[in-house]
């Protein structure tokens, strides 16, 4: 009858541990998916500025002409070119939403799964641009795919101090 009670209600002390147990694994998921999601925008922004920029930088070039110069005059010429101006601004976001990518993440894993621009460059070269891509250059940005694919199932920080994420 006494061993009955004992397992019907177990020490506070076994209670209290396994409480703080279950507490910590919540944490740490927790944690976990705040990463995941936050990674996943900020990801999302630097591929998107990354492919919008280069695009607007690649059609305003075009239209400004070749600069065969050495003298920077004709470059900050370019600047004020619309395209070219927009797409100065969406590599400058770029940029730093990149660096604040990498103050988390590990560069192994940014410079995989943002590679993904490259793919979507690839693809506004040809709709927007009316690029031609030889099917070998298909076939490295099917690579690249793959590679992003597999990257991106792993996790971002391969530390186990989460703490300085906060």
């Amino acid at each position: 009858m006494e061993e009955e009670q004992f397992h019907a209600q177990p020490p506070a002390v076994y209670t209290s541990s396994m409480q703080s147990s279950r507490n910590e694994r919540k944490s740490t998921t927790t944690e976990r998916q705040r990463l995941f999601w936050k990674t996943a925008i900020v990801c999302v922004i630097v591929v998107a500025t990354n492919v919008i920029g280069n695009y607007a930088l690649a059609r305003g070039l075009r239209q400004t002409g070749v600069i065969e110069s050495w003298s920077p005059v004709p470059y900050i010429e370019a600047f004020v070119h619309l395209w070219v101006a927009v797409g100065v601004a969406l590599m400058v976001v770029w940029l730093i939403a990149r660096l604040a990518l990498l103050t988390w993440a590990d560069l192994s894993y940014v410079l995989v799964v943002t590679s993904f621009s490259y793919v979507l460059s690839a693809v506004a070269g040809v709709v927007g641009l009316r690029e031609n891509v030889s099917w070998i250059h298909w076939l490295g940005i099917c690579l690249i795919t793959l590679g992003v694919a597999l990257v991106a199932r792993t996790s971002p920080h391969t530390t186990n101090n989460l703490e300085s994420e906060t």
